[in-house]
């Protein structure tokens, strides 16, 4: 589906296939991907918003994001979130 493929494309942008690393264009993918439903986008996002690779740290949105992700069970996210 949309969401699991924006999550892809979000580990791509991140990783730098194809070249480059864009993190801005991988939070817009993760975004797109969490608000799709696809949690590991969601914890994906939470990471980057915490740890400021390639962006500002936004930890309100983290944390958000990464509630959204441990609320609906993904384990990854809930540990970010602790």
């Amino acid at each position: 589906g949309k969401a699991e493929d924006c999550a892809v494309l979000g580990s791509y942008h991140l990783l730098g296939f194809a070249g480059k690393a864009d993190p801005v264009l991988a939070v817009k993918a993760f975004d797109r991907g969490c608000n799709g439903g696809q949690l590991a986008a969601c914890t994906s996002l939470g990471q980057i918003l915490v740890t400021g690779t390639g962006v500002e740290p936004d930890y309100e949105r983290a944390y958000a994001t990464l509630k959204v992700a441990c609320e609906g069970g993904d384990v990854a996210g809930c540990t970010w979130l602790g």
